[in-house]
């Protein structure tokens, strides 16, 4: 409740936000949301949700990763940068491999490796972000896409459950 309510950047955007909801020291987050759908307009409540996704969005860790191809000497290679809900870098990596493959191929390589990053480094409430659409369809779909990307390993599939629903683009 803290994170989505009284911390001074939570409290700072409720008073900016052009709704009035009742807020007492001793609601639990669950109450606090029956109070506002049980006495807020439409509007309102679609305001409060957006507001609560932003919020905790905001506290996250954010993993960035994009793939470089290096035509003239058959190389390829990417970088993984993790940052604070602050924009400041916490750690990145990065590789470099032989190999003449496709961009795409690239991209999903370095979201395999991302992944695998993140979950040695047991860090919890992360966003990936990547710019490659179609690794993100893949992704999204859950269907094993060997004809298109190869067969260069799975992406550890204990983590595809909480991708599906937040991965961006």
């Amino acid at each position: 409740m803290h994170a989505l309510a009284y911390c001074s950047t939570a409290s700072q955007c409720w008073e900016k936000a052009p709704i009035q909801l009742p807020l007492q020291q001793e609601t639990s987050f669950v109450d606090w949301c029956v109070t506002v759908f049980n006495t807020a307009t439409v509007e309102t409540r679609k305001l409060f949700c957006t507001l609560c996704w932003a919020l905790w969005s905001a506290r996250n860790d954010k993993v960035n990763v994009d793939a470089s191809i290096f035509g003239s000497s058959q190389d390829y290679g990417d970088g993984i940068v993790a940052r604070d809900e602050h924009g400041y870098m916490l750690e990145g990596v990065s590789r470099l491999c032989h190999g003449n493959i496709r961009p795409e191929l690239a991209e999903a390589i370095g979201v395999r490796e991302a992944l695998s990053w993140i979950k040695d480094k047991q860090w919890p409430n992360v966003i990936l972000e990547t710019d490659c659409l179609v690794v993100v369809q893949a992704i999204r779909s859950l269907i094993h896409m060997i004809s298109f990307f190869g067969d260069y390993g799975d992406v550890p599939t204990d983590m595809l459950p909480f991708l599906v629903a937040e991965f961006e683009v």
